[in-house]
């Protein structure tokens, strides 16, 4: 395009799929050269064109809130009995090194909700503290998908996870206690 001495701006009216419109960039012809404002990135090349350059969208990671309740098996090994004083804790990653992403202490008649963790993203569920007469559960791997269902990515040696009606439940193994022989 041969263009006439003056003012110009250069607008994208639409940009493709997946990308940001550029902003508009001001330039004046003046003896058959592009001058571009001061404080424009942009350069004119020799060959008299302006490039602009659309940012891709960045797309905000989807998260997902989720219910962990916390519980063991009562005396009779079927009845469900909630745990009261456990402190958990979530980490980012494979392991508790990542960042912390929730702690709370186990109240009776409440789930907790943890909120905002990234769909497709590890996190390690890590009891800190459990209950007098409860091992602590094994630390385990978990991950969310998009509906908000969690699948535990790893074996635990202690204690139990599942997700089950909407839940992630984490059952905790009782302590063993050895009798003491009489002396």
């Amino acid at each position: 395009i041969n263009l006439d001495a003056g003012y110009y701006t250069l607008t994208e009216e639409k940009a493709p799929d997946g990308y940001m419109l550029a902003a508009p960039v001001s330039f004046h012809v003046e003896d058959g050269n592009i001058i571009l404002q001061k404080g424009e990135d942009l350069e004119a090349q020799k060959d008299k064109t302006i490039t602009m350059v659309d940012e891709k969208i960045k797309e905000e990671p989807k998260k997902k809130d989720i219910v962990v309740s916390k519980v063991q098996l009562g005396d009779d090994n079927n009845e469900v009995k909630e745990v009261v004083g456990a402190t958990i804790q979530i980490f980012e990653g494979e392991n508790t090194s990542g960042k912390k992403v929730d702690e709370w202490t186990t109240e009776s008649g409440k789930n907790h909700e943890v909120k905002g963790l990234e769909v497709g993203k590890k996190y390690t569920l890590h009891e800190e503290v459990a209950p007098k007469g409860l091992k602590v559960v094994t630390d385990f791997v978990f991950t969310v998908d998009e509906n908000g269902n969690v699948k535990v990515e790893t074996a635990l040696t202690s204690g139990k996870a599942e997700f089950k009606d909407g839940k992630l439940i984490v059952t905790d193994d009782k302590e063993v206690v050895q009798p003491q022989e009489p002396k």
